[in-house]
């Protein structure tokens, strides 16, 4: 995830708190705020949302659809 600058994670909500995991959970970064929903051509819905990753960098990252939890995050490159 650090070395390449992506990685493909699940988006989850416990307790009204927004999170993104991996598949065992033992990777956890709270979202920054509620992702924001969008609309998309084919999965109808997106939701996009920031996190802190492990490197203390901002990472994004987009779900498409309802029917699912894995999100594509990307390291965003700092200003």
């Amino acid at each position: 995830m650090v070395d390449s600058g992506r990685a493909v994670l699940y988006l989850s909500k416990q307790d009204e708190r927004w999170a993104v995991t991996d598949w065992p959970g033992t990777l956890r970064f709270p979202t920054h705020g509620t992702p924001r929903r969008g609309r998309h051509n084919m999965a109808r819905v997106r939701y996009d949302f920031t996190f802190t990753g492990p490197d203390g960098r901002t990472w994004a990252g987009t779900q498409y659809g309802d029917n699912t939890q894995i999100a594509h995050c990307r390291r965003l490159k700092s200003a």
